[in-house]
């Protein structure tokens, strides 16, 4: 049997261990005491007597929400996934994330292309762009941030974002997954975004734009293939809550199923 893979993103996010394939899952290799400086400068660690360096390459790719939302009479969707290929230490790091609906058009689409660098054991600097394809106009964002795990096995991202025209913004993102069974687990998540002005021309307000609340519990028929169903919170607040039309609502609950896939 098995043992459960502690967090959705430990496969691919936890430093100086190898992406498990589903026959290694829970063998996931650990440092055997503290990465030291000189283990840093000559690119390797010793694990279980074994080094670990970046010649290998590593490919991983994980969509971790295909979703369907309900949408008070107009169902929508979202995706959000990465992928990543590189060494131990330095790897080439993409994120795509999107939502839409059913019976409209793309509404929001970005992609992130990002240089990776373990820090840590468990914590990664990663620097580079992202691009906004939705909503228009179009912009282009440096980015810096930090991701990885705590303690806990609790999956944290923060990023933050400078555009072309100079306004800064941020976000945190943070998830769990609590494993009931060897595969039924049930993964609460929060997300929020914050500017540091306004931006009119995107509807944006200084200060804490929205945020969302989620509880999702799904079933991992294999590692790589898991269906899930949810329910879901989002809301628009302070200034940017104050920029909606009369007629748009600041906060939505909608009910969610979806896949989670890896590969």
């Amino acid at each position: 049997m098995f043992e459960p893979l502690p967090n959705a993103r430990s496969a691919a996010q936890v430093s100086g261990s190898p992406v498990p394939t589903p026959d290694s899952i829970g063998k996931v290799r650990e440092p055997r005491g503290p990465v030291t400086a000189e283990d840093l400068a000559r690119g390797t660690i010793q694990v279980e007597g074994e080094p670990i360096n970046d010649n290998p390459i590593i490919t991983f790719g994980i969509f971790d929400r295909l979703e369907w939302r309900s949408g008070e009479g107009r169902d929508g969707y979202v995706f959000d996934g990465f992928a990543f290929t590189g060494g131990d230490y330095n790897r080439l790091w993409i994120e795509l994330e999107g939502e839409g609906k059913f019976d409209g058009n793309l509404e929001a689409a970005e992609v992130q292309v990002l240089y990776s660098r373990a820090v840590t054991s468990y914590w990664n600097v990663q620097v580079g762009f992202r691009h906004d394809f939705k909503p228009e106009p179009e912009l282009t964002y440096g980015v810096v941030g930090f991701e990885g795990l705590n303690f806990y096995w609790t999956g944290i991202e923060t990023n933050l974002y400078v555009s072309e025209d100079g306004d800064v913004s941020a976000d945190f993102e943070v998830e769990y997954d609590e494993f009931l069974t060897q595969r039924l687990v049930l993964q609460p998540r929060f997300e929020l975004a914050a500017q540091a002005q306004d931006v009119e021309k995107l509807g944006l307000g200084s200060g804490v734009t929205d945020y969302e609340v989620g509880l999702r519990l799904r079933y991992e028929i294999q590692r790589e293939f898991a269906p899930y169903i949810g329910v879901s919170w989002t809301e628009t607040v302070g200034e940017t809550a104050d920029m909606l039309a009369p007629d748009e609502d600041a906060g939505t609950l909608s009910a969610v199923a979806g896949l989670r896939i890896w590969f």
